[in-house]
C-alpha cells in the first residue's frame, strides 16, 4: 500500500519515483484494482523487472489507445453539439489537471444539457453513431460506442436513499453556475464532494477519487476557498471535505487550501486499509456488501416490513429496472407483460444455475442485522457523515 501511494504522490508532484524491490505482482494487481495502472508503469518503467515490465507496458499501451479513441470521439461530440449549451463534468474534466490526462482513466463521460434539448442532443449522438441503451425521464441517458460509455444528463443529483433534500436541491440548481458550456470550477469542486460522498456511502470509493480532489487542489484552477467552505458548511458536507483534506495531505503531502480540524492518527490507519481494499468503487471489499441495505434501511425506516418490501422489490424488479437488461428489452412498451418477464427471469436463473446467488444478492441488499447497522453508523460517524 505505501509504495503505491508514494507513487501516486510523486506523479501528482512531477517528482522521480525512488527505485525500490517489492512483490511486483502484488503491487501491480493493486494498481489495476485502484485504476492507476498507467501511473504505476510512468513512474516505475526504469526499474520494473520483467516480466511485469512487458505486462505493465501493455496496460499502458491500452490506456493510451483508449484515451486517444475517446478523446476522437468528444471532440466529434463537441462540433456536433456547437450550437447547443452544454457541459462534461466529473472525470473528464478533472483529467486536464493531471500532469498526463490518459492516465485518469474513466468510465464513463458526462455530458449535461437542458432538459428541453435531450430529444435533439439524442438524435445527434445516434447521428455519431452512439448507441442508447436508456433514456429514462427522471436518469441520465446511457450511450455506448467501441466499449465507450457517455452518459447525457439533465439533473446532477438523481434518486438516491442516500440524499439528503437540500442537497439535493441545491446542486440541481446549477444552470446559474454555468458560462458557455463551462461549470464553474467552485460549484464543480463541490459537486465533486457529494459525489464521492455518494459512492462512498454506496459501494465504496478507493484511492483515485481522493486523487481527483489532490490534483485540483495543487495543480487545478484558482478556486475561492472561502466560499467553498461556507457554501459545503451550510450543506452539511465540510466535516467530510475536511478528512478528504486530511488524508490527501497524509497521502500525497497536498497541503489542505484552508485550514481544517486535526483528526486521530486511528482515523488515518483505517482510513488507508479501507480505501485500500475498497478497490476504485469498492467492489472489492466484501464488507460493503451491506451498504445498500443500510442506507435504505436509514432512509426507509428500520422496520422488518420495510426491509421486506425491498426483498419483494428485489425479487420482482419493477418494469424501469428490467427494460434496461438486454434479455428482457422486449418488455419496453409493453408493461402488460411484466408478470411474465418475472417468470422468465426465474427460470433463466434456474437454467444458469445462479438462483441462490440470485436470492443472496437481493437479501444482502434488503436486510442488514442491528450490528451490521451499528458499525456502519460508526463509520460515517467517523467520516464526518
Amino acid at each position: 500500500m505505501s509504495n503505491l501511494l508514494q507513487i501516486l504522490k510523486d506523479h501528482i508532484h512531477s517528482t522521480p519515483t525512488t527505485p525500490f524491490t517489492t512483490d511486483w505482482s502484488a503491487l501491480i494487481a493493486l494498481a489495476k484494482k485502484h485504476e492507476v495502472a498507467g501511473i504505476l508503469f510512468f513512474q516505475c518503467k526504469d526499474f520494473i523487472p520483467e516480466p511485469y515490465l512487458t505486462e505493465l507496458n501493455t496496460l499502458y499501451s491500452s490506456v493510451m489507445f483508449f484515451y486517444a479513441n475517446r478523446q476522437s470521439l468528444i471532440q466529434k461530440i463537441e462540433s456536433a453539439l456547437a450550437d447547443i449549451q452544454h457541459f462534461t463534468i466529473k472525470g473528464s474534466s478533472v483529467a486536464d489537471y493531471y500532469p498526463f490526462p490518459a492516465f485518469r482513466t474513466m468510465g464513463d463521460t458526462d455530458i449535461v444539457v437542458h432538459t428541453e434539448d435531450r430529444v435533439e442532443v439524442d438524435k445527434r449522438l445516434r447521428s455519431l453513431g452512439l448507441n442508447c441503451v436508456s433514456s429514462f425521464d427522471d436518469r441520465e441517458w446511457q450511450y455506448y460506442k467501441n466499449d465507450m460509455e457517455f452518459e447525457l444528463h439533465d439533473h446532477l443529483v438523481y434518486s438516491e436513499s442516500v440524499n439528503v433534500d437540500k442537497q439535493v436541491e441545491y446542486f440541481n440548481d446549477f444552470w446559474k453556475h454555468v458560462k458557455g458550456n463551462k461549470l464553474d470550477w467552485n460549484f464543480h469542486f463541490m459537486f465533486l464532494i457529494l459525489h464521492l460522498r455518494k459512492h462512498f456511502m454506496n459501494s465504496g470509493v478507493g484511492f483515485r477519487q481522493f486523487l481527483d480532489i489532490a490534483v485540483l487542489t495543487s495543480r487545478g484552477p484558482e478556486f475561492d476557498w472561502s466560499w467553498i467552505k461556507i457554501e459545503l458548511e451550510k450543506l452539511d458536507l465540510w466535516a467530510f471535505t475536511e478528512r478528504m483534506f486530511a488524508l490527501n495531505e497524509y497521502w500525497f503531502d497536498v497541503k489542505p487550501p484552508v485550514a481544517i480540524n486535526s483528526l486521530p492518527q486511528s482515523f488515518f490507519t483505517s482510513a488507508t486499509e479501507l480505501i485500500g481494499r475498497n478497490g476504485i468503487f469498492g467492489f472489492d471489499n466484501e464488507e460493503n456488501t451491506s451498504n445498500r441495505a443500510v442506507n435504505a434501511i436509514r432512509s426507509e425506516g428500520y422496520s422488518k416490513s420495510s426491509m421486506l418490501k425491498r426483498a419483494v422489490r428485489g425479487l420482482f424488479p419493477p418494469y424501469k429496472s428490467l427494460i434496461t437488461v438486454p434479455h428482457y428489452a422486449y418488455l419496453r412498451n409493453k408493461p402488460w407483460l411484466l408478470p411474465f418477464v418475472w417468470v422468465h427471469r426465474a427460470l433463466r436463473s434456474i437454467k444458469n444455475r445462479r438462483v441462490r446467488r440470485n436470492v443472496k444478492t437481493v437479501a444482502m441488499n434488503s436486510f442488514a442485522d442491528k450490528q451490521t447497522i451499528e458499525k456502519r453508523e460508526a463509520v460515517y460517524q467517523e467520516w464526518g457523515l
